[in-house]
């Protein structure tokens, strides 16, 4: 039973790390911000849209670009 458990861990630690990867790496040198809100209403403004699909996929936020531009 122990290396059952031992094993699902391990699988799913693998998991989580090789979905952390496929996230996107932004570089802030493109400078284009964007007003971003999410779910609870709450706005946000990122320095370019890549960093809102970064911090949705990494965090699990639900933030979606509304306006170019700082809120």
């Amino acid at each position: 039973m122990k290396i059952i458990f031992t094993l699902l861990l391990v699988t799913l630690v693998a998991l989580s790390w090789s979905y952390a990867q496929d996230c996107p790496n932004c570089s802030a040198q493109n400078r284009q911000p964007v007003c971003a809100v999410n779910g609870r209403g709450n706005r946000k403004t990122f320095p370019n849209s890549c960093f809102v699909d970064s911090i949705n996929c990494e965090e699990g936020q639900n933030y979606r670009i509304v306006s170019s531009g700082a809120c």
